[in-house]
């Protein structure tokens, strides 16, 4: 009865995690994103020379000065890249949860993150405690 009741509250968790990732009456894919054309940090336009990858997403800059500011809160630029619906290109080859081959049919946007998966059991694993596989994305 406890598993029963506990599968219940997490897919509650899910179902209520999940709806940043609607647009209207569909789940959002990458192609509904804008892809990345500026800096994070100064807002000029990027320099496809210049970037970093973090958590799985390649971050691009107009300057190599800006790579150490984003990095010193990189939180602050994922939650504006969210607001703005700027996809950053990724980069990630394995699921962080099973650390598989990724699947590019299992995606979720999270936070300004374009993460993928290998399966839909994942996804849910994931929104169950994301922060214990933000760090592991790769």
């Amino acid at each position: 009865m406890k598993t029963t009741l506990r599968a219940f509250v997490m897919s509650l968790l899910a179902a209520a995690l999940i709806v940043p990732v609607m647009a209207g009456d569909k789940p959002l894919r990458p192609e509904d994103l804008k892809p990345q054309t500026l800096c994070p940090v100064m807002g000029n336009a990027i320099d496809s020379t210049v970037y970093t990858d973090y958590q799985g997403q390649r971050v691009y800059f107009c300057c190599p000065g800006c790579i150490e500011t984003f990095l010193a809160n990189p939180d602050t630029y994922f939650v504006q890249a969210a607001k703005d619906s700027v996809l950053f290109r990724s980069v990630q080859t394995v699921c962080p949860v099973m650390g598989n081959p990724v699947d590019p049919a299992y995606w979720l946007w999270y936070e300004g993150r374009g993460i993928y998966f290998c399966c839909p059991a994942c996804i849910d694993t994931f929104l169950a405690e994301p922060a214990k596989y933000l760090g592991g994305i790769r």
